[in-house]
């Protein structure tokens, strides 16, 4: 659908007046990037999907903790269309905004496309230009005003696309929040601007313990305006089914010891190669009839890892982004070990859902991993340095080998997951960290 959006200081001015000093009732949230560009294409999801199926991640994790409590959302994102469309997202009913970016960036991202310049300087340029020029600021001011949304939630702070949020939201007096998934920009000039932005902004919603420190070390950020919240997952859709019965349904041998990783198949950020070369240490050079890596997921290096593992009758690699969580929980629930070799995540929310449905972890020390498994093995997973295969290798042997090992340590993941921080109970800490904002 084609819409008309425009702003006048005199609708500006009413919108001020009428903000309410209550509870907010509708939240917005902007998203980083070009969605199908940054997010969707690598996973092999379509625009229409991300509308009509696709949940999880902290977006949507977010969207239905807040609905549960009454707080309706609204989602705002650019991408690669030629003119702003609305629809809804069907699994949570938020209403979402897909705009273009602005036409000076798309001319701009064309011509670099086609640069006769090595791949890493061209995504370089890429990304500088998506970060200054790609937002549709005045846009987003008209769906903030055209939606009535009270709050504005924008995803990671470090951006320039934050940074014009704060100031239309500075306009707008809605109160501006931003959250963490894992981008920062640390250019001095940026910093300057963001200063401002920061100061101007109502608060932070991160999700690790590890960035809450930064934020204040390196921006003066004060503790009232920082939120530590973890990512929430709904118990009610994540939890442990009977292994034997889901092994039948999704034709998985019952006689073999399984290790499982789900979510996106990035190489680097998310650790594959890592896991590839423990589980060669493990199981060794030829396939170990005992033992079973199931992989799910899609994205950017899906091909590099379907070449990887062609060979390997141990290793099964669904290419596929799951839509349905139910699916999702019945391959967790079938598998005994759960794998995460992450470098560079900032929470970890595949993780929370594996231990729901009962599985122990072995995981790399990160950002989010020392949240959801502070005191390792009693907390639920088996915790290794980032990078170290000899290390990942040994915490993986040790649980595929060792039963009695797995079922310990499995009792304690769903004890620790259990825990109100990581359900849907946060959606009444986020209101109420969003209230004091507005009624300041």
């Amino acid at each position: 659908m084609e819409t008309s959006l425009q702003l006048t200081s005199e609708s500006r001015a009413s919108w001020a007046e009428r903000r309410p000093a209550r509870p907010p009732h509708k939240v917005a949230f902007v998203l980083a990037g070009l969605l199908n560009d940054d997010w969707l294409d690598p996973l092999g999801v379509t625009l229409n999907e991300f509308c009509s199926s696709m949940t999880g991640s902290w977006l949507f994790n977010y969207v239905s903790a807040l609905r549960a409590i009454g707080i309706d959302s609204v989602i705002i994102a650019t991408a690669r269309i030629p003119r702003p469309v609305r629809r809804l997202h069907a699994p949570t009913g938020a209403s979402t905004w897909i705009l273009p970016p602005t036409k000076l960036s798309t001319y701009l991202l064309l011509i670099a496309d086609n640069l006769p310049a090595p791949q890493r300087i061209r995504q370089r340029i890429r990304l500088i230009l998506l970060d200054l020029l790609a937002t549709p600021g005045w846009r987003i001011a008209t769906i903030l005003r055209r939606e009535a949304c009270d709050i504005l939630l924008v995803q990671d702070y470090e951006t320039t696309r934050f940074d014009l949020c704060a100031l239309i939201g500075r306009r707008l007096s809605i109160p501006v929040f931003g959250t963490f998934t894992g981008s920062t920009s640390q250019s001095r000039w940026h910093n300057l601007i963001r200063r401002i932005s920061l100061r101007w902004s109502a608060g932070f919603v991160i999700c690790a313990q590890s960035e809450v420190d930064r934020m204040h070390r390196a921006y003066k950020v004060p503790h009232r305006k920082l939120l530590k919240l973890y990512y929430p997952i709904d118990r009610s859709v994540w939890f442990q089914e009977d292994r034997a019965t889901v092994r039948e349904a999704l034709r998985l041998r019952q006689d073999v010891t399984i290790a499982i990783y789900h979510g996106a198949i990035d190489m680097n950020i998310k650790g594959l190669d890592i896991l590839l070369h423990s589980w060669k240490r493990v199981v060794g050079a030829r396939p170990d009839p005992r033992f079973q890596l199931l992989i799910l997921g899609g994205g950017k290096d899906a091909e590099l890892l379907a070449e990887r593992v062609q060979c390997r009758r141990d290793i099964i690699f669904k290419n596929e982004w799951i839509h349905d969580c139910s699916i999702l929980r019945q391959y967790l629930s079938a598998a005994d070990v759960y794998v995460f070799p992450t470098r560079n995540d900032a929470f970890g929310i595949a993780v929370t859902e594996a231990m729901a449905c009962g599985l122990p972890v072995v995981a790399s020390r990160g950002r989010g991993i020392a949240d959801i498994l502070p005191e390792g093995e009693r907390s639920g997973g088996l915790v290794v340095e980032a990078d170290d295969v000899e290390a990942f290798s040994a915490a993986l042997g040790r649980l595929l080998r060792d039963r009695q090992l797995r079922i310990r340590i499995a009792a304690c993941a769903l004890k620790r997951v259990a825990d109100p921080s990581f359900g849907l109970d946060a959606a009444h800490t986020l209101e109420r960290f969003f209230s004091t904002a507005i009624t300041d």
